[in-house]
C-alpha cells in the first residue's frame, strides 16, 4: 500500500452564489466525488513505470463517505490554487493559513448522490474577484493511502483509502471537468 499520498479532485464552482451584507461570497458547491480518477504514476509515487504513465485510481463510495473522511473536511480552508513552495505542494497549516486561506467550508459537508457538497464562505476580495472573473472550478487537496489489488486479468487495480482533507482550492481547470 502507498501511504500518505497527496492528491486533488476538481469540480466546478456553482453559479448559485450570494453575498452577505459584509461582502463575503456564499457558494453552495460540490467539491469531491466517488468514482475513478486518472493520476500520473509520479503523483502516486509509483516508481516501476515512467512518471507520466496514467494510472486509474478508484475512489469507492465507502471511502469517500466514510465518517472519518467526511469529518476531515469540517471547516477546511479554501485557497486560491493549491499551495506550493519551491514548486512542491504544501499543506495549509496554522503557521501559513493567514497567508493562504481565502475562505472556509462552512461546517461539515454532506453527501449528495456520488458527491460531497457543502457551502463555501469566501472572505477575501482577491478570491471573490477570481471567481467572478471566471475561475470557477474547485479542487479538494487531501492525503490518502493507495491500495494496490491484483485484478482478475493480472492487472493491478488502485483504490484510494483513508482520505483526509487539507484544503479546497479555487482553480482554473479542474480534473473532473465542469
Amino acid at each position: 500500500m502507498l501511504k500518505g499520498i497527496t492528491l486533488t479532485d476538481r469540480i466546478k464552482v456553482s453559479t448559485q452564489r450570494k453575498f452577505t451584507d459584509s461582502g463575503q461570497m456564499i457558494v453552495p458547491c460540490a467539491f469531491a466525488r466517488s468514482g475513478s480518477q486518472i493520476y500520473s504514476a509520479g503523483a502516486l509515487g509509483i516508481t516501476d513505470v515512467k512518471p507520466d504513465t496514467p494510472i486509474t485510481v478508484m475512489r469507492d463510495e465507502a471511502d469517500v463517505f466514510d465518517e472519518d473522511s467526511i469529518a476531515s473536511f469540517r471547516s477546511v480552508p479554501v485557497t486560491i490554487g493549491h499551495p506550493t513552495k519551491d514548486g512542491k505542494n504544501i499543506s495549509v497549516t496554522a503557521d501559513n493559513s493567514a497567508e493562504l486561506q481565502v475562505g472556509v467550508l462552512e461546517g461539515l459537508p454532506t453527501r449528495d448522490d456520488t458527491k460531497l457538497t457543502g457551502t463555501l464562505v469566501i472572505a477575501r476580495q482577491d478570491a471573490i474577484d477570481k471567481i467572478e472573473d471566471g475561475t470557477q472550478e474547485l479542487s479538494a487537496g487531501y492525503t490518502c493511502d493507495v491500495e494496490m489489488v491484483d485484478g482478475e486479468d493480472g492487472e493491478t487495480l488502485y483504490y484510494q483509502r483513508n482520505i483526509r482533507a487539507n484544503h479546497i482550492a479555487i482553480v482554473d481547470k479542474g480534473r473532473a471537468g465542469a
